[in-house]
């Protein structure tokens, strides 16, 4: 283990200056300003790290719960969901399907890719294709 020498000190010895009652025995006035001093730094703290980040916590929690809730609408209402599928070219070309259901959606993303790998027309098989 190291030995400390004479004149070391640690590191939270520099908070010594914001001693209160030290300054109130010099000086009443001068506590006052310290613990002003004091404060107006933790508030200044709390406006410029704590508010943004609970603000992002927030956000990230609307978020998710919107996701959350966007999602299990469209599974309950039966809302379609649509497949798509680009090309970059040549010629550029996009196309959709309309799939009921979610699960529905995940089997005809792979059902097209699998179709459109070789070449080959996927729309007959998917029954509602929309333009």
């Amino acid at each position: 283990m190291r030995e400390r020498r004479e004149g070391e000190g640690h590191w939270w010895d520099a908070l010594d200056v914001l001693d209160v009652f030290e300054l109130a025995d010099l000086h009443p006035v001068l506590a006052i300003v310290g613990v002003v001093a004091v404060v107006l730094i933790l508030l200044g703290f709390g406006f410029l790290v704590l508010v943004p980040l609970l603000l992002a916590v927030v956000d990230v929690v609307v978020l998710l719960l919107l996701l959350v809730v966007g999602g299990a609408a469209r599974t309950l209402l039966g809302r379609p969901w649509e497949v798509e599928a680009h090309t970059a070219g040549p010629p550029p070309e996009a196309r959709s399907w309309r799939v009921r259901r979610w699960r529905e959606s995940s089997r005809a993303v792979e059902h097209v890719a699998r179709r459109l790998e070789p070449g080959v027309d996927p729309a007959p098989d998917l029954a509602e294709r929309s333009p």
